[in-house]
């Protein structure tokens, strides 16, 4: 009896050697180091699979040669753990597929700020210093939110000149400052470190 040839439909399996299978997904797709937290079979799996968001290699390397350095720079305080929680929260409001790492797992932190800063030109996470582009649509939670907060900036600081005074100034900095402290903190605290 000879055997049934593979349906169309059938998605093919890792080979047996994880190497091989990082470097053909490398070539159409900007992924984190090989070495890197979080690069397990079962990643590379669901990259195959597609079930994980990717970014094409080609457009992430366009993308990154257009910007600034200053345009890479990010907020103080900030995190990994912030950045990969905020990436997977504005993933989820736009419907798109989740990074896939395992609970717990940061990927690698020059990766994830890349990731971040191409989904996230709006700066809607707060994690850089400027947004790349201005926020068009305010559909998702995360877009309200950002609206509410420059709006905010917009009447309550520029227009009174409230935001040009050094004092005041000195305070809203210190806020937020204060504020990723606390986020750090408690991110920290829930996971036991």
């Amino acid at each position: 009896m000879l055997p049934k040839p593979p349906s169309s439909d059938h998605k093919p399996n890792l080979q047996p050697n994880k190497h091989k299978v990082y470097m053909q997904l490398q070539e159409d797709f900007y992924l984190p180091p090989l070495r890197s937290k979080g690069m397990t079979r079962t990643y590379l799996q669901k990259a195959v699979d597609k079930s994980v968001f990717l970014v094409d290699r080609q457009r992430m390397a366009r993308f990154l040669a257009d910007l600034a350095p200053s345009q890479l720079v990010k907020v103080e305080f900030s995190s990994k753990v912030e950045m990969h929680t905020k990436l997977e929260k504005i993933l989820a409001e736009r419907k798109l597929k989740p990074l896939g790492f395992d609970d717990g797992v940061i990927p690698d932190g020059t990766w994830l700020q890349h990731v971040v800063r191409f989904v996230d030109q709006e700066n809607l996470g707060c994690m850089f210093r400027t947004a790349l582009k201005p926020l068009t649509t305010g559909n998702t939670n995360s877009e309200k939110m950002h609206q509410v907060q420059a709006k905010v900036v917009r009447d309550l600081l520029d227009k009174t000149g409230l935001g040009k005074r050094s004092p005041v100034k000195r305070c809203i900095d210190e806020l937020h400052r204060s504020y990723r402290k606390q986020y750090l903190r408690s991110v920290l605290n829930m996971l036991g470190v």
